[in-house]
């Protein structure tokens, strides 16, 4: 990537950012850039330096973000995974990461807001959920059987989807919730903008671990608010969310 390439796209997302920052001057905000599993695997098992760009970008992001009060999580979360997980662990037909890694990234975010992990650790569990993947139909002839994964799960939450659907809508970025929790674990709102990784509620990753700690949880699909078009809303924490193959 040639360097003006490089430096304007890191000054493009940060301008973006801060617009939002500017439209919500008394929340705190974080960003999450979610790593690809392809990432993760050369990074940690790998050691191989093949997303070099990548890293450059986002660490360049992050300083620069960080100086205006947006704390970024990355791949910190992740890393020595190696230590703990088998390789063949990433081997299923999606390209999401697995319920237990978005409990870590969560986790994280949790922390850049302000919150005690130590407070909510104790009430999130894992149950299975049948899973066909993301990945089944783009390799022709070939048809996995679903599978069963470990997702993430929180008893206590008392959920309802007070406004927008309860399906993806089309286009995507048409797709929006507004979920309330009866009991909150953590008795304030966040606004969630994001993808994927984020996603709808019954799909149970970030957005359904918000929505299951906080007393309101809001998502839209507009990964970290880069089609602009911000709701005027007064939430208590912001979280920009967004696939690392989208930043640079």
């Amino acid at each position: 990537m040639a360097r003006a390439t490089f430096d304007k796209n890191i000054a493009d997302f940060c301008r973006n950012a801060l617009l939002i920052k500017d439209k919500y001057p008394n929340t705190l905000i974080t960003l999450a850039i979610i790593p690809e599993k392809d990432y993760l695997i050369s990074k940690f098992f790998l050691n191989e330096d093949r997303f070099s760009t990548v890293t450059a970008t986002i660490s360049a992001i992050s300083m620069r973000l960080q100086d205006h009060g947006i704390p970024v999580v990355f791949d910190a979360p992740f890393a020595n995974i190696e230590k703990h997980h088998d390789l063949d662990r990433f081997q299923y037909w999606d390209s999401h990461l697995t319920g237990q890694h978005y409990i870590i990234i969560f986790s994280r975010l949790l922390r850049a807001l302000g919150i005690d992990w130590a407070d909510v650790k104790p009430f999130i569990s894992m149950r299975t959920q049948v899973e066909y993947g993301d990945l089944r139909e783009k390799f022709e002839g070939e048809h996995p059987a679903p599978n069963e994964s470990f997702m993430p799960h929180i008893d206590a939450a008392r959920l309802q989807l007070r406004h927008g659907q309860e399906t993806f809508q089309s286009p995507l970025g048409d797709t929006w919730q507004v979920i309330i929790n009866e009991y909150p674990l953590i008795d304030r709102s966040v606004c969630i903008f994001g993808d994927s990784h984020s996603s709808i509620l019954s799909q149970k990753r970030l957005t359904y671990l918000f929505a299951s700690t906080y007393r309101d949880c809001t998502f839209y699909w507009n990964p970290s608010g880069v089609r602009g078009n911000l709701p005027e809303i007064e939430p208590d924490h912001v979280v920009l969310e967004i696939s690392s193959r989208f930043v640079l």
